[in-house]
């Protein structure tokens, strides 16, 4: 019945209309699985930023992986905030009877486990599942959900997202957001723009403001792999009530400062033992606190830290926790340290604040200004910041404020694996390999971080396994990893390998080409960093990775006369840019020095960037595929030269003839005096008879 639908009649008849026709089908959007027929948003917040929002969704369904996806409704909330409840599902077939699914028989309510993985339990966070049984493909789903906040974030403080695109079509999108008189909205943007949207503004006669945001005929929108956050790349309408970003700096400082008082004896005494030492504060900090906890805090729970007392105490924290606890045993030493708001993710809209921080670090602000940032939470890092946290949107929490910043992206020298390798090569072609690996920042973190899991005989296993990539069948004779204790992050990772390698010589014809034992190949992030990431032949979206990165080697083969002259060497490569490639061999005598250097100098590039970073790393494979070639050596191995080989044929008739060989060889070996100190012929007396004219053996 009519009295029973949550749209108003003029909605509720345009929006059947629309989905009675014949223009939403997959002939019209052959790359959806569904489109969203009419969206509306209607938020409502207060003045201390508590809000309520209501969604009405009209969605058709196209594919079965349409009907799959769109058969159930998902809300994840925190209860300490608010609560999420779907209101009411309808379905409507392509016959236009239209059915009432029961919410509340389809409803299940559980806590939301996923940060578990991170060693944090929130029972308070949960996940609202609805079943809609019985979609079929070319249905049209109705539903209603509703929102309600009643503890704000920040107090006084509201900041929303409204994307308007999305990986489905959209024919119409609305949004509507309605603000006291007392607490306006300061900024305002729409983000991503496609020139489609109609805004408009209404005073209602009791001083409250109603912003509207309504677009159509909004293209679905393709994801790309290693893209930024799809939100932050779409066009979407960003609001909030905050003046400028300094408002939410000094909220953070005022929320931490009474749990960074919360200092005593022990800690001070802890300083004092320490010393007054930033990097052994922080070095305590990260490995003594484990990092575990419950969010359970009263007041912006998810941002406030427990007392640091009770962190010291406990020795296990969340992110907020040991971050205090480090910027309380900073001041305590001198140092003039602040807590730190990080996304550890995409970067933040600089002209719209809004509180959504997912990590929280610490800062101390130097003499000559800017900061140092440390993240205690990484135990195994030897950096104070660890490297996959540059380029991030970070807030430094200051009784006067602060702006939003950007996390500083090190030189991919500060995150390199640096190889001076030593080869020999002997007569089979086989090399005994030795190498010194140092590792750094990046690199460092994620080798010492894998070592540190396993036992001293795997380490050595994963070792061999990473050299049998480089050449099947390799052998791990020796090694040394530095220091003893990987915990010790005083001590760079230094690993030292002796290796032999099998046949590195492939021979065709008259000539032999070089496999060099480049062991740089298996060692180091920045091989794999762009492997799989560069299929796509061009790019609307950036491509962001994790950190920048660099692998340097200096190979020195003692080639022991085993190579011929040489036919051709590799000309020197040099790539420059986001992916930066170098690559030389030099021969000098019976010496052979490979040098090869790949490094990731960037961490976003853009779509044109993109493109140039492709067609580098066409022209690095193509590189990496060439070898040196040599002539090949016939005498090598050998164990006998034969010297002169004559041979005479003398037909006395048809059936009749003798045949001479004259021939003077070189014994080369002991093994050839062995098998050479016999003359042996082998021949059937039935048809030939054979006889020794001479033999003579001269000094």
């Amino acid at each position: 019945m009519m009295t029973k639908t949550w749209w108003g009649l003029a909605a509720f008849m345009a929006v059947m209309a629309a989905t009675a026709g014949d223009d939403i089908t997959p002939e019209r959007f052959p790359d959806a699985d569904c489109v969203l027929v009419d969206g509306f948003e209607d938020i409502a917040y207060n003045p201390d930023g508590t809000y309520s929002t209501v969604s009405e969704n009209v969605v058709k369904v196209l594919t079965e992986k349409g009907r799959r996806d769109e058969s159930e409704i998902e809300l994840v909330y925190s209860e300490r905030y608010g609560k999420a409840e779907v209101l009411c599902v309808s379905i409507t077939g392509e016959d236009g009877k239209t059915r009432e699914i029961d919410v509340a028989a389809n409803t299940k309510i559980a806590v939301d486990n996923s940060s578990e993985s991170e060693n944090i339990y929130d029972p308070m966070r949960k996940k609202l599942v609805c079943a809609i049984p019985g979609v079929k493909v070319g249905d049209t789903i109705r539903y209603k959900t509703r929102r309600e906040n009643f503890s704000s974030r920040v107090k006084d403080l509201f900041a929303d997202i409204a994307v308007m695109e999305w990986e489905s079509p959209i024919l119409r999108q609305r949004v509507r957001m309605t603000s006291p008189a007392e607490r306006p909205l300061k900024k305002i943007a729409i983000r991503n723009p496609l020139g489609n949207v109609k805004e408009s503004v209404e005073t209602l006669p009791d001083g409250r403001v109603v912003h509207e945001w309504i677009a159509e005929n909004v293209n679905q929108v393709f994801p790309e792999p290693n893209m930024p956050t799809l939100y932050t790349q779409v066009q979407s309408v960003r609001t909030s009530t905050a003046e400028d970003w300094r408002e939410i700096s000094r909220w953070y400082w005022e929320l931490s400062l009474p749990h960074l008082e919360k200092t005593n004896e022990a800690i001070s005494n802890k300083v004092w033992e320490i010393g007054r030492d930033m990097a052994a504060i922080y070095k305590w900090v990260a490995q003594e606190v484990r990092y575990m906890g419950l969010t359970m805090e009263a007041e912006s729970p998810g941002y406030a830290p427990h007392d640091v007392d009770i962190t010291f105490a406990n020795r296990y924290g969340v992110c907020r926790d040991k971050t205090a606890l480090l910027v309380a045993m900073l001041r305590i030493a001198g140092f003039n340290a602040y807590p730190v708001l990080i996304h550890a993710g995409e970067k933040m809209d600089p002209e719209v604040p809004m509180p959504y921080f997912n990590h929280a670090i610490a800062a101390v602000e130097k003499d000559e200004g800017g900061y140092i940032l440390l993240d205690p939470t990484d135990e195994s890092s030897r950096d104070l910041m660890p490297a996959y946290l540059s380029d991030k949107s970070f807030l430094v929490a200051k009784p006067e404020g602060e702006t939003l910043l950007i996390s500083p992206v090190p030189d991919a020298r500060a995150n390199s694996v640096t190889v001076k390798s030593e080869a020999s090569m002997g007569k089979d072609g086989a090399m005994l390999v030795e190498s010194r690996l140092v590792f750094s920042g990046i690199n460092d973190n994620m080798y010492r971080q894998t070592l540190l899991r396993y036992k001293k005989d795997a380490r050595r296993k994963f070792f061999e396994r990473q050299l049998g990539m480089l050449a099947p069948g390799a052998e791990l004779l020796d090694i040394e990893i530095i220091p003893e204790n990987l915990q010790d992050t005083t001590v760079p990772l230094e690993v030292k390998l002796v290796a032999n390698m099998p046949d590195t010589n492939l021979e065709v014809s008259a000539r032999c080409e070089f496999a060099a034992p480049l062991v740089s190949k298996c060692f180091g992030s920045a091989n794999w960093m762009l492997e799989g990431k560069t299929s796509l032949e061009r790019r609307k979206y950036p491509l962001v990775l994790s950190s920048t990165a660099m692998v340097d080697e200096t190979l020195t083969v003692r080639l022991n006369g085993e190579a011929g002259q040489t036919i051709k060497l590799p000309e020197d490569v040099a790539i420059e840019g986001g992916l930066e490639y170098r690559r030389s061999f030099v021969r000098e005598g019976d010496t052979m020095t490979v040098k090869r250097l790949v490094a990731v100098n960037a961490v976003e590039f853009s779509p044109e960037e993109y493109q140039k970073t492709r067609e580098s790393l066409k022209a690095m494979e193509a590189a990496e595929r060439e070898r040196p070639v040599f002539a090949k050596d016939f005498m090598n191995g050998a164990n006998i030269r034969v010297l002169d080989d004559k041979t005479d044929l003398h037909i006395a008739s048809p059936t009749e003839w003798t045949i001479t060989n004259t021939v003077t060889e070189f014994i080369l070996s002991y093994d050839g005096k062995k098998k050479y100190s016999e003359l042996k012929f082998n021949y059937n007396p039935s048809w030939k008879d054979i006889e020794i004219l001479y033999a003579t053996v001269s000094n």
